[in-house]
């Protein structure tokens, strides 16, 4: 018969032994980071029907506060460019619009992000921008390519 200690004592090892194997299975677990897994702006991460969702966004509540000019040009490109594009994503998805932060949709969300990088002279492509913070994470917000003229 197993004394009161001696169950105590196995149910300890028990916890520690799922401690370690979790712990392990985590630390194996491939996690994207660094310039090697994030994707360029460049590599049209966005569609033409979400730069026109954005607009129709943009013109319905963001114009009442802002004006386009705010969001181009070499100042916001300082702020933002060379930086994973979940920094511009969460700081407009949280915080905007200013009456009600995080109140659009995350389809709006990204149809903004997609027509403030048109704005920048970044390509359109055929991949669709998604408004999650992983996909945000691993795309890097790179200054658009010289177009050849």
């Amino acid at each position: 018969m197993m004394t009161a200690s001696r169950i105590s004592s196995l149910l300890v090892m028990a916890s520690v032994s799922t401690l370690v194997a979790t712990t392990f299975a985590a630390v194996q677990a491939p996690v994207p980071s660094g310039p090697a897994s994030m994707r360029s702006t460049n590599q049209g991460v966005f569609t033409a029907e979400q730069v026109e969702a954005g607009k129709v966004t943009f013109k319905d509540i963001c114009s009442d506060c802002h004006n386009p000019e705010y969001f181009t040009g070499e100042q916001f490109m300082a702020q933002w460019a060379n930086k994973p594009l979940f920094d511009l994503y969460q700081m407009v998805s949280v915080s905007m619009p200013s009456e009600e932060p995080g109140s659009l949709t995350k389809e709006q969300y990204a149809g903004v992000i997609a027509l403030l990088l048109q704005w920048n002279g970044v390509p359109a492509g055929t991949a669709k921008l998604e408004a999650t913070d992983e996909a945000m994470s691993a795309i890097q917000f790179d200054f658009p390519k010289p177009t050849g003229k």
